[in-house]
């Protein structure tokens, strides 16, 4: 069974600051002596989507600061510190965010898109919102590197995963801060990261061997968003039934887990051996991964289940991504399980610098960073208020 949902996940954002583009037909014209902008507040827009509800059946979407009375405080105070560390790294001038030790910049697109989802998570869009001018820069520079293919860098060296997560971006701040100048810019990025696709999984990046199911997680949230957005429905309905059919083959009939090949690539990783939650990541990766593209839940309660019965208290900040895509999966599938679940949060809370940010696992942290390990944290913990269960009638009421 198929339902529609929307993105109720925020998802994240790329790059830095541009020359300002010339006048469209989409922009209405400014006031004589008014500075004109392409992301002034009083820029035309028609939007259709976020306005009416785009949460329909399954979930409202509803202003993440009206929500952050279900964290408490300890948590609250984190994801601030947080945020305002993320702040205080991107360039101000370009509005990017970077590895650290990684000179060739090779994974600069995810890298600001992840900080920048986790502004987004807060509520901040390009409108309003404490951290608007981060979000801003880094919207503008998005829009400067793409071209005519939708691709987010115009030598096409980007890793797919990184397109998947810019066009996401593009999709999500487009519907969410209503700016009809961005439809566009988000429909191309989101056809090029279908386009990599092609049998409905993607991998890390073009020439891994494996498919990563965290890419794939990511890739069916962004046909979630487009689709919600209305960017380009004929193609995220053709991409859907192609990306259910790997799921299928994916899983495992009996147990409902991830399959051992699949399990083995994780966000760009061959292990190996599967470690135990190794395995359970992928598991919960394939399962939010159907929930996207609007499976029925009780098509794979198994792997809920198998999620919720192993919070990864000891493990909890060794595997960020994985951490994201379980308390997503939990929050949003099994709310009634939330609360006991979540207990492992704590954990990462206590883990977290004074000044903070969070430092990566000793066996990554050239390749992870702290920008990438700080924004993952603090999505996570935004789990507490940023998801609307699929039950919750009242939500954004």
């Amino acid at each position: 069974m198929i339902v529609q949902r929307s993105l109720l996940v925020t998802l994240a954002l790329s790059s830095a600051l541009c020359a300002q583009p010339p006048a469209t037909q989409d922009q209405k014209p400014t006031k004589q002596g008014q500075k004109g902008s392409s992301f002034d507040a009083s820029a035309w827009n028609v939007t259709p989507g976020l306005g009416s509800g785009a949460g329909g059946k399954f979930g409202r979407r509803s202003p993440a600061r009206q929500r952050k009375a279900q964290a408490d405080e300890a948590t609250a105070a984190a994801i601030k510190k947080a945020l305002d560390w993320l702040k205080s790294q991107q360039d101000s001038a370009s509005g990017l965010w970077r590895l650290e030790d990684q000179p060739d910049e090779s994974r600069v697109i995810g890298v600001t898109a992840l900080a920048t989802l986790a502004f987004l998570g807060d509520g901040s869009t390009l409108r309003s919102g404490a951290y608007k001018s981060e979000v801003r820069r880094s919207m503008v520079h998005f829009r400067s590197l793409q071209d005519t293919t939708g691709r987010l860098d115009k030598q096409h060296e980007v890793a797919d995963i990184d397109q998947v997560l810019g066009a996401a971006a593009l999709s999500e701040a487009y519907g969410l801060s209503k700016y009809k100048i961005l439809k566009k810019n988000a429909k191309l990025a989101t056809e090029s990261a279908v386009r990599s696709s092609p049998k409905g999984s993607w991998k890390f990046t073009a020439d891994a061997k494996l498919d990563d199911a965290f890419a794939t997680a990511w890739g069916a949230m962004l046909i979630m968003s487009a689709d919600a957005f209305r960017l380009d429905k004929n193609s995220a309905d053709a991409h859907t039934a192609r990306m259910l059919a790997f799921l299928d083959g994916a899983t495992d009939r009996d147990t409902g887990l991830a399959k051992r090949e699949i399990a083995w690539q994780w966000n760009g990783r061959t292990l190996e051996r599967t470690p135990a939650n190794h395995g359970l990541a992928a598991t919960a990766a394939i399962a939010l991964s159907r929930w996207s593209l609007g499976q029925d839940v009780a098509e794979f309660r198994k792997a809920i289940d198998a999620v919720v019965a192993q919070p990864p208290l000891e493990f909890a900040i060794d595997d960020p991504e994985y951490l994201f895509v379980a308390a997503t999966l939990v929050r949003t599938c099994a709310p009634d399980k939330w609360k006991p679940w979540s207990r492992c949060l704590g954990s990462v809370v206590k883990a977290q610098n004074g000044d903070g940010s969070w430092d990566p696992p000793a066996s990554r942290e050239k390749s992870l960073g702290k920008v990438q390990m700080t924004a993952l944290c603090t999505l996570a913990l935004q789990s507490h208020y940023r998801l609307i269960p699929k039950h919750d009638e009242n939500a954004g009421k």
